[in-house]
């Protein structure tokens, strides 16, 4: 049985990586870490054989963490690296010849990865940390979500949705044709990936800043925000007032 260590600094994605594991695999998590630093202290205490290591990530990078582990440890654990990044870059890791999977990480996926566990070699990681470094402008995060159909996957432009809202642990997507979705990445996560697209209004909801139409208060009293290509309206908690003010101010 594999011993596990999952490392990413969003705990709805922790907590599914989990379900996955347990679903796909014969392993047993032994820790969690939710930044860089916690990863190579948790690494160092627990000895895992594997480790799910998110890349962008506060204080040390997933990079950063895989090449001080690797010093530290012998054997060092076999890591697979956890990405949302473009297209670009995963042509950078896959020439890395690192393992990786693509968030939102689907079942069969990590059950392939598993089947195929190899440990990644301190050149390896220097040669994506360098192509990683050589396009700074060029590694981003792509302006799309993916949910998961059966049989294959849906990639949808962030231009062509209008909002996000959170309900029974789930997160849905409205899109400009009235077409709900459900996608696998957390509120905190898309406002942090999609900077300068999205505006958090509400506690439970985001919305697409370049489809703003209004900001106005109810019958109630209750600041609202109007979208265009939809009759549905977001409430704007006190909060939230202050950014979302800004994000019309910067259209």
């Amino acid at each position: 049985m594999y011993k596990v260590l999952v490392v990413d600094d969003e705990p709805l994605t922790r907590a599914r990586l989990r379900r996955l594991l347990k679903r796909v695999t014969d392993a047993e998590v032994v820790g969690e870490a939710s930044d860089g630093l916690q990863a190579v202290e948790q690494a160092t205490s627990l000895h895992p054989d594997v480790i799910l290591m998110d890349i962008q990530m506060p204080h040390r990078t997933g990079l950063d963490a895989a090449t001080l582990i690797m010093g530290q440890q012998n054997p060092a654990p076999a890591i697979i690296f956890c990405t949302a990044y473009d297209q670009f870059a995963l042509d950078a890791i896959k020439s890395s010849a690192v393992a990786y999977l693509m968030k939102p990480v689907a079942a069969e996926e990590l059950r392939d990865a598993f089947a195929k566990l190899t440990r990644i070699t301190r050149p390896q990681i220097e040669h994506l940390r360098a192509r990683i470094m050589s396009a700074p402008k060029t590694f981003k995060q792509e302006s799309s979500v993916v949910s998961r159909l059966k049989g294959g996957l849906l990639k949808t432009p962030i231009g062509d949705i209008l909002f996000f809202r959170s309900a029974d642990k789930l997160v849905y997507a409205m899109t400009r044709t009235g077409k709900e979705i459900i996608v696998d990445v957390v509120l905190k996560e898309l406002v942090k990936q999609f900077p300068g697209e999205l505006v958090r209004v509400h506690r439970n909801s985001i919305a697409n800043i370049g489809q703003l139409e209004s900001l106005y208060k109810d019958e109630s009293g209750k600041d609202r925000v109007k979208l265009r290509d939809t009759d549905e309206t977001l409430e704007v908690s006190r909060r939230q007032l202050t950014e979302v003010k800004k994000a019309f101010a910067g259209k």
